[in-house]
């Protein structure tokens, strides 16, 4: 990201750059920097294609030189074209070494075009991906590390003149999830509700925002260690109501029950939460936050959980129990005292 911040200021671009990765609004955000920057409003010298490429057409805009002006600029959106293949393609492993059709097209472009490749997947082994890496610039996106979306998230709500303290900024965070459009659209609602008020409090985010299905399964998860069947079955039927299937909360309810009992087991070992996130490859901060529940639950209420979803998911498929009275009365037990 700083080199393209560079290559804006300095407006010294080079002539090929690959965004990739899973964060959907940064691409789009440097995506909209370069054309700003490289063509701004000139729609004669600036070019765009979504989806599988027309690679005729595509050959002849790079050879076409900009009119009155330095640079013409060709976005391309989710080509696909870098893809890695299954290992189990056909010619997989074939097309790692052979020449990609896009390879003759950079062949022939001319210096006064820049192209832009906005992409999801890009295999890094590739012949295609290594000659950008020497004549053009890579560039991955990805989601960013909490700490820094708290302070993106601040920024973000005091240019709407609000305010949002670090705290709330990471309950929002918790709750949206670490996705930054829909963090966006969060906020432009918190900052329309509060208005004249200004500070965004949790109670703000309670009403008004869209929650992260995970968050709300966690939330299920501690009420049922804190044996408040009243609360969960609350939850539940809330997502119920906003049309949540039930073998999909099942799914993440399992996940985070699978993980709690890991943790349990590798606790016992005496590993270190820092440990224990290398061994389970996910973040130390969600061991910490799931080590209360191995206190709560034993590791044999967690086995028998787990076994007990296993067996509600195959009556469910076999039609042999109603998935949302089966869902409700494990919640139930589970949230009962006596569990």
């Amino acid at each position: 990201m700083k080199k393209i911040n560079e290559d804006i200021k300095n407006s010294s671009f080079e002539g090929i750059y690959l965004l990739y990765g899973e964060e959907a609004y940064l691409k789009n955000q440097y995506k909209n920097k370069l054309k700003d920057a490289i063509v701004g409003d000139d729609g004669m010298n600036y070019s765009y294609f979504e989806g599988d490429l027309n690679y005729e057409e595509l050959e002849d805009m790079v050879v076409t030189m900009p009119f009155f002006a330095d640079k013409r600029l060709i976005v391309i959106d989710n080509s696909k074209a870098f893809k890695a293949k299954k290992k189990d393609d056909e010619g997989a492993d074939k097309d790692k070494k052979s020449e990609h059709p896009l390879e003759k097209i950079l062949d022939k472009k001319i210096e006064e075009v820049v192209l832009v490749f906005v992409e999801e997947d890009v295999d890094l082994r590739s012949r295609l991906v290594k000659r950008i890496q020497k004549e053009g610039y890579i560039c991955k996106l990805d989601a960013q590390d909490e700490s820094v979306l708290c302070k993106w998230v601040q920024m973000k709500v005091a240019e709407k003149n609000c305010n949002i303290s670090p705290a709330i900024a990471n309950y929002l965070i918790e709750c949206v999830s670490t996705n930054m459009e829909n963090l966006i659209n969060e906020i432009d609602k918190l900052c329309a509700y509060v208005d004249d008020k200004k500070d965004i409090t949790k109670d703000d985010i309670d009403k008004l925002c869209v929650k992260n299905l995970n968050t709300v399964v966690f939330a299920i998860t501690n009420n049922m260690m804190e044996k408040n069947v009243k609360k969960v079955l609350k939850i539940f039927n809330d997502l119920l109501a906003e049309r949540e299937q039930p073998m999909r909360i099942l799914y993440l309810l399992s996940n985070q029950f699978n993980i709690i009992y890991q943790i349990s087991c590798l606790k016992e070992s005496g590993l270190s939460p820092a440990q224990i996130a290398g061994k389970l490859n996910i973040k130390e901060a969600r061991v910490k936050v799931n080590l209360p529940f191995t206190k709560n639950f034993s590791k044999k209420t967690l086995k028998s959980a787990l076994n007990d979803f296993c067996d509600y998911e195959e009556k469910v498929k076999t039609g042999r129990i109603d998935e949302v009275v089966g869902l409700e009365s494990l919640l139930v037990k589970y949230s009962s005292k006596t569990s």
